[in-house]
Formats: structure tokens, sequence, C-alpha cells
């Protein structure tokens, strides 16, 4: 296994994790001392870290925000890191309980998310075309699969464009063609474990073809578009783009199944 992340699945509480999780993300290869990370995440106080890694202090709200939002990992991770923050100081998740059962349950499940990711040969390559989502969205079960003419039918995509994608998501091993069905090699996989360059050129992309298809996305009766600008304290940034993604992850996991019968995107930036 060559993802270097994959340490920090061994770790059973949060301290461990996150000294770990310290040697491991140093950019360009270089140490990053505890006193540099600090500064990074904005604390005031650069022991803080220190003696949270010694159980000598506690997390606040606002502190585990500004940690979680500093460590360079991937997104299963955070999760994961969230986890043991959570089986340690319960009191910072209201609406969330979770004992060591389902630690060890949600471990294991995105471990075989990563798993899956590294067989990909070239991840960036996923990412370059946005209807390749569409796409892997569409493909059902790992078990069931689906035709051509169900991706197709799901997707709203041409015949052409539909093969030309799923060629591409095979010639990487994210999906495998037996008996003329598709086939996704995991039921959940997170394209989002990649560079911040390689992201940035997927926003673009998707802002282009929101900006083309602008007037017909405005006169579609189920198209949801907002937009909003508000007033609040710098200092709450953190916290709030924190509330908002887990409000969205919250409604993606309760209305997504692995077979449903169309697709839904979705897009949203948070700017300062």
């Amino acid at each position: 296994m060559s993802d270097v992340y994959w340490p920090l699945f061994e770790e059973k509480n949060s301290r461990a994790f996150l000294k770990k999780a310290l040697e491991l993300t140093s950019p360009k290869n270089r140490k990053i001392s505890i006193s540099e990370f600090s500064r990074a995440a904005g604390f005031s106080s650069r022991s803080f870290i220190s003696e949270y890694l010694s159980g000598r202090k506690r997390l606040s709200q606002e502190s585990f925000n500004k940690i979680k939002s500093t460590l360079k990992l991937p997104k299963s991770y955070k999760q994961l890191f969230t986890a043991l923050v959570c089986l340690d100081q319960p009191e910072l998740f209201k609406n969330k309980s979770m004992g060591p059962i389902e630690i060890l349950n949600l471990s294991e499940s995105l471990q075989k998310q990563e798993k899956a990711l590294l067989k990909i040969r070239q991840p960036q390559l996923i990412i370059t075309k946005s209807i390749l989502f569409k796409i892997y969205a569409s493909l059902g079960t790992e078990d069931k699969g689906v035709t051509l003419s169900e991706i197709v039918k799901k997707t709203n995509l041409s015949f052409e464009e539909a093969q030309s994608g799923l060629n591409l998501l095979i010639q990487n091993q994210v999906a495998q063609l037996t008996n003329q069905r598709y086939y996704p090699l995991s039921s959940k996989l997170d394209f989002l474990h990649l560079k911040e360059k390689e992201l940035a050129n997927l926003t673009e992309q998707v802002c282009t073809e929101i900006k083309n298809e602008a007037s017909e996305l405005v006169y579609q009766d189920q198209s949801l578009l907002f937009y909003s600008s508000f007033s609040m304290n710098s200092y709450d940034r953190i916290h709030f783009k924190e509330k908002l993604r887990e409000a969205i992850y919250s409604v993606m996991d309760e209305f997504q199944v692995d077979d449903g019968d169309g697709v839904q995107q979705i897009f949203m930036c948070s700017k300062n």
C-alpha cells in the first residue's frame, strides 16, 4: 500500500492520530513543528497543541475546527479524526454519538474507500471531466451494476458520451464491464482525494458549464439556485464552513442510494 497516510488508520484515539498526522503532512517532505502548525491554525498559544497531545488540555469546538481545517489530510482521514474526537469528547457533538464499535466500522469503511482509490492508475484524468462524476454515480450497486441504456437514462448523456466516459473509468480501474453490465469497483469513491490544482481545474470547468447553461438553469422548475452574502465575525468563518459542509453531507447521505433512478449534481462555493 503506497498511501503515505495509511498508518493513521492504526491510531485508536484522537491525540495519537493528531501526533502521527503532524509527522505525515509536512509540506515538501519537511518535518513540520508543533509551533508551526499552531501558528498556521491561528492559535495564540503556541503550547496549546503540545498540551492537548500530552492530555493536559481538551479541545473546544473552536480549537477542534481550527485543527481539522489546518490538517492537510484527505476527507476520509479527517472523518476518522472527527470520529475519534467524538469518542473522546462527545460533548462537542451534540447530535452525534459514536462508540468503539461505530469507530471500528467507520475505519473499515474508509479503508475500503482508500484501497479502491489507490487502485486508480491516473486519478488526475478522472477529474478532468465533470461528466465522469455523473457516470460513476449512475453505476448502481457493486453486485447489480447497470446497462449502458440505464446510464444514459439516468444521466441524460448521449450514448457516445456515456460510452466514452465508461471507457476511461474502466481503463483506470474505477469500473468494470461484465456480461454487458457496468459495475463500480467501490460503491463510494472520493474523487476529491487529489491535489488543489486538479480541483481548481474541475471547478473552472464546472463554472464554465454553469455559465453556458445559466438561462436554462434559471427557468427549470427543478433547479435549486441560491446566493447570499451576509455579515459575520471573521473568527467564525472556519466553524461556519464546517457546519455548512456537515449539513450538505448529512442531506446527501439521507437521500443517496447506489441504485437510484437518476443522478443529482451539486456545486457549492463559499468564498471569503
